[in-house]
Parts: structure tokens; C-alpha cells; sequence
């Protein structure tokens, strides 16, 4: 998922096969649903929530939580904004949870709704999904949605013609990544967003 996130799908995949060799328990086809429809393969994608819905019916998680959040990110995929709100209006107070599939809580979700509210151009409402991340540093620790979610508020400011708290914000997320591989999908889109605003 963390590969997927960045942008470096070839690599999401190649985990995703090591993965499915190991075991194919419920959270391996969980985040292999899940990376599926982030990287594009919306047709396996989908195959696997089904079987994911099928499966575990009475599995909270999976049902509230997995679910709405593995179809909201494929709709987001497809620039579809207000479709993955929808989905994700369910989710909001399971934003916090820590799903078995990581050790600790992620505010995936709260994540996902920020992407949806920057697709439909609303910058005041994505900033405050992606504050959620910024305020509970403590819960997020070193998962790469943390630092993505600066990326975020910068991306929200923009939207909203806040320049000066975008040229920070993009300042904020380039500086903790400042020593990431140069290379990587969404550390390049950063800087040249950044380079744009400047």
C-alpha cells in the first residue's frame, strides 16, 4: 500500500505477488484489493472486494471500513469525487480505528476523503481531512500518510487560492522528504507543483 500510495506501482505489484505467494488470508486480500484498484486494475480490484463482501459478511471491518474505502479509492481513480464521498460518509467514525492490517491506526480514510474533496475543488473541506492526519501525528507515526498528508493541505491551499499557506505547506512536505529517493513518483509531482507556485 505504502508503494502504491507514492506512486511506484511497478514495486506495489511485484509486494503485492510476494504477498499472495505467502498466504491469502484476509488482510493480504485486503490491501491486494485495495493496491489493485490504487494502481488501476480496477477488474481484479473489484473481483477481490467481492470476495472480500462474500467472505466475511459479518466482519466489521471489512464491511464498514474496507469496503466503502477500497470503492471510494476506485472512484477516486476515475476522478470521481463526489462518489467516493459518498462512500465514505459511513466510514467517518471509524476514521481513527486500527484495522488488523496495521499496527496502528492510519486515518485512512480521513486520507481518502481529503483526495475525493480535492477532485470536486474543494479546497476548504480537503484541508480540514487531511488536518486530521497533521493533528494526530501520534496515531499516523511514520506511516507515509502523515507526511502525504501535507502534501495534501498544500494541494487544498492551492484550491483555494491560499498561496502563502501552500508555498508552506509544500515547503513543510519537501523538507521531510528531503531525503527520499529522488525518484519517486510523488516527490517529483511535489516539487514541480511546488516550482509551479513559486
Amino acid at each position: 500500500m505504502r508503494e502504491a500510495e507514492i506512486g511506484d506501482y511497478a514495486r506495489a505489484r511485484d509486494l503485492i505477488s510476494r504477498a499472495q505467494h505467502l498466504t491469502h488470508d484476509q488482510n493480504v486480500l485486503t490491501l491486494t484489493a485495495l493496491v489493485m484498484v490504487q494502481i488501476g486494475d480496477f477488474a481484479k480490484g473489484r473481483i477481490l472486494a467481492g470476495k472480500l463482501d462474500k467472505q466475511y459478511p459479518s466482519n466489521t471491518f471489512i464491511q464498514k471500513y474496507w469496503l466503502p474505502v477500497i470503492g471510494a479509492v476506485a472512484e477516486l481513480r476515475q476522478n470521481q469525487g463526489a462518489k467516493a464521498v459518498s462512500l465514505l460518509s459511513a466510514v467517518e467514525p471509524l476514521d481513527s480505528a486500527a484495522p488488523d492490517e496495521f499496527p496502528t491506526g492510519t486515518l485512512y480514510p480521513a486520507y481518502v476523503r481529503g483526495r475525493a474533496y480535492l477532485v470536486l475543488g474543494d479546497g476548504r473541506k480537503a484541508e480540514a481531512e487531511f488536518q486530521k492526519l497533521v493533528d494526530h501525528r501520534g496515531l499516523v507515526l511514520n506511516f507515509p500518510l502523515g507526511a502525504l498528508a501535507r502534501l495534501g493541505q498544500a494541494r487544498a491551499y492551492v484550491c483555494s487560492h491560499d498561496f502563502l499557506r501552500a508555498h508552506d505547506a509544500y515547503l513543510d512536505f519537501l523538507q521531510l522528504w528531503k531525503d527520499a529517493d529522488p525518484d519517486l513518483p510523488i516527490f517529483k509531482q511535489a516539487k514541480t507543483e511546488y516550482a509551479a507556485l513559486r
